[in-house]
């Protein structure tokens, strides 16, 4: 199965989001104004990642996202339905199941919006199976460019 990673930016003007998808390959990132990139080629670029997982994946895949790619993020974020003070993550208000992974996306974004939005540039958002080179992310959000539809990759 195919996994989705979605980054977003939070601004009041920009949204940028990049999305693969099961079937093609897609990065969609939009430039907003020339100002903004100016200033993300002045300082580095912040990420967070939060990373969704489930109270019977902490110990066999989160505590491993900690441990190795997600150190090298600004601010990581686990969100689960159940709080979880040695990871730590947070615990949603959602029930466990793939009938509730829409609203658990919801109360996620909600939280991280309150508590976070401040916090980075650009918002990563994965799956506990997932591993990111950071570094190399960075460095593609640092630049300015459009990407519209990439295909066969």
């Amino acid at each position: 199965m195919q996994k989705l990673a979605v980054v977003v930016q939070i601004a009041s003007v920009s949204h940028k989001v990049a999305v693969c998808s099961k079937v093609h390959v897609c990065l969609v990132l939009y430039l907003d104004d020339k100002a903004m990139l100016a200033n993300s080629r002045q300082r580095d670029v912040r990420v967070l990642c939060w990373v969704m997982t489930s109270p019977r994946s902490v110990s066999s895949k989160a505590q491993h996202v900690k441990a190795t790619w997600g150190s090298r993020c600004d601010v990581l974020l686990f969100m689960s339905s159940e709080a979880d003070s040695q990871l730590p993550a947070v615990g949603l208000n959602v029930p466990e199941g793939h009938d509730n992974l829409w609203g658990k996306t919801q109360a996620a974004f909600s939280y991280i919006y309150r508590h976070h939005r401040n916090d980075a540039d650009w918002f990563l958002k994965v799956d506990d199976d997932t591993y990111v080179i950071v570094e190399n992310l960075r460095r593609l959000l640092r630049v300015g460019f459009t990407f519209s539809h990439i295909t066969n990759i």
